[in-house]
């Protein structure tokens, strides 16, 4: 691939190949261990407001930032889906529920946090460049909800986590593809340079 912006159309070709490459990571208990390790050195204030996500089978975990938040006296916020965006609220993993395409989400009756109160987010995805550019799993949900901050809230990190056979040297973009500022990999924590 060159390093160019790819038609948004090789997206839907590039992630059969991204979740077959992520299913045969070897040492995935070794890996976590160590992305857990740069979770827990990650930058964040005493009373932490941080989006988290309940991982997919074979998806790198947020576990250790869950349980960092709530040695914090906070909840972290989960994602759940309305509409065509995402809302997200606080609660414990035991309240989450099988919710859009079988993903866990939290009670829909929870209170919804507001974009601006947030320190950070946390996404999954299937690939990542170290430039910023995140390829998700076509839905648009991060992209549609976190394109409403405005930028002058450099504070709210949006943080990628996934595993270093994930990250490339160019993925396919769009102009409605929002960056991450930050990439966590078993290869520790590093800040994105926007590449658009």
């Amino acid at each position: 691939m060159d390093s160019g912006v790819i038609p948004t159309e090789d997206k839907v070709l590039l992630r059969p190949l991204l979740r077959s490459f992520r299913r045969q990571l070897s040492h995935r208990k070794a890996r976590q261990y160590l992305i857990n390790q740069a979770i827990a050195h990650f930058p964040l204030p005493p009373k932490p407001v941080v989006a988290v996500y309940a991982a997919l089978p074979n998806e790198a975990r947020v576990d250790a930032m869950v349980h960092r938040i709530m040695r914090a006296g906070q909840l972290p916020l989960y994602p759940l889906v309305e509409h065509d965006r995402l809302v997200f609220i606080p609660c414990t993993p035991a309240e989450l529920a099988p919710g859009y395409r079988g993903i866990l989400e939290p009670p829909s009756s929870g209170q919804r946090i507001p974009l601006e109160k947030l320190h950070a987010v946390l996404m999954p995805g299937l690939g990542f460049t170290c430039g910023g550019t995140r390829l998700g799993y076509g839905g648009g949900f991060y992209d549609r909800t976190l394109e409403q901050l405005p930028t002058t809230y450099p504070y709210i990190h949006r943080v990628g986590i996934s595993f270093q056979i994930q990250v490339h040297p160019s993925l396919p973009v769009a102009p409605h593809d929002v960056t991450i500022t930050t990439l966590i990999t078993e290869w520790g924590s590093r800040p994105c340079p926007s590449e658009h």
